[in-house]
């Protein structure tokens, strides 16, 4: 299962609780990346993709319809270039792998 790439084992993962840190973690991660191009709100949803949630669970989670989750995926693949949600989801897991220290989750 994918996490949160910005966290590392043992830090807060929210900017009110991480502070400076954070903030300046996520700019960085932001930045170096094709994420940098999607919303707060495809951001979850492509971390929700990477934990395997069809766009039914997805809307569940979000509290939106099917439709609008279902947008949601075609604008992340646009705006990555990607063809299938499973490049957006590897993507993902690559960067959350990768922005973990050794040892981590």
């Amino acid at each position: 299962m994918a996490t949160d790439p910005l966290t590392r084992q043992g830090e807060p993962s929210t900017p009110g609780q991480a502070g400076d840190n954070w903030a300046r973690r996520l700019k960085a991660a932001m930045s170096s990346t094709p994420l940098h191009r999607l919303t707060p709100r495809e951001l979850e949803v492509i971390q929700l993709l990477a934990q395997g949630k069809s766009n039914k669970e997805i809307a569940r989670t979000l509290s939106v319809t099917t439709n609008t989750a279902k947008a949601h995926v075609q604008s992340i693949l646009h705006k990555l270039g990607f063809d299938s949600r499973t490049q957006a989801a590897v993507l993902w897991t690559r960067i959350a792998d990768s922005n973990h220290q050794p040892g981590g989750e």
